[in-house]
């Protein structure tokens, strides 16, 4: 099945207790508004954790995928994202649709 940003949309409500997808609206989470290719970390207006700040990498759709398919600290270890990680692909999939898209 094709990635839907309608059903990623459902998904994110998963998100919306810690992120907003506002630009520079941060609730205990950065704002996820534009993440798709932003450098990780380095929103100037959002405290991040010193693991996550001292990463080198853009959020592409690769490095999102990794970071939603299991627990954020096997990835970047010293995160503060508390998240189990999402177990289906098509939530996944459809989730970074979602963020692709405008908004």
């Amino acid at each position: 099945m094709q990635p839907d940003a309608q059903r990623g949309r459902e998904v994110f409500k998963q998100c919306e207790g810690c992120h907003s997808m506002e630009a520079d609206v941060h609730l205990y989470g950065p704002s996820l508004h534009g993440v798709v290719n932003r450098p990780a970390g380095k929103l100037e207006s959002y405290d991040y954790s010193d693991a996550l700040g001292a990463v080198d990498f853009q959020w592409t759709s690769g490095h999102l995928q990794q970071w939603l398919q299991d627990e954020p600290k096997n990835m970047v270890p010293g995160t503060r994202m508390e998240f189990p990680g999402l177990p289906d692909k098509q939530n996944i999939d459809d989730l970074i649709k979602f963020l692709e898209s405008p908004q």
